[in-house]
């Protein structure tokens, strides 16, 4: 049992290298072919001729303008947004305005005096 599993091993293995001998060599040569041919077509691109009269069959000639179309309802921007919240009257609305822009800090370009605690900036606690 073992001689035999063993002799049969060693038949497949050389017929498995025999056979990658036998396909090596074409392979190889297929793929280098094919690597010259795909340089050659891109080094030398094929000429196009072109078409036969151009002028006469209308091709060539400038697009008319398009007429712009009406925004549907689903455009952004078309359909206004109003947020309401209720006033402190009861049975008032009024329209939600945006909140002012916060205060401008002074532009230095020094960095913050740290203070004797964990690197906080002196005088902000």
């Amino acid at each position: 049992g073992d001689v035999l599993a063993e002799l049969l091993g060693r038949l497949m293995d050389q017929c498995s290298r025999a056979h990658a001998a036998r396909q090596s060599l074409p392979f190889a040569l297929g793929r280098a072919r094919d690597a010259l041919l795909r340089i050659v077509r891109w080094r030398f691109p094929a000429r196009d001729e072109g078409e036969t009269g151009p002028e006469g069959d209308g091709a060539w000639r400038e697009d008319e303008e398009p007429q712009p179309r009406q925004p549907d309802s689903w455009a952004q921007g078309s359909v206004p947004v109003l947020r309401v919240r209720p006033s402190p009257c009861s049975g008032e609305v009024r329209r939600d305005t945006p909140p002012p822009p916060p205060p401008k800090q002074p532009n230095s370009s020094l960095p913050p005096r740290l203070g004797p605690g964990w690197a906080s900036p002196v005088g902000k606690g």
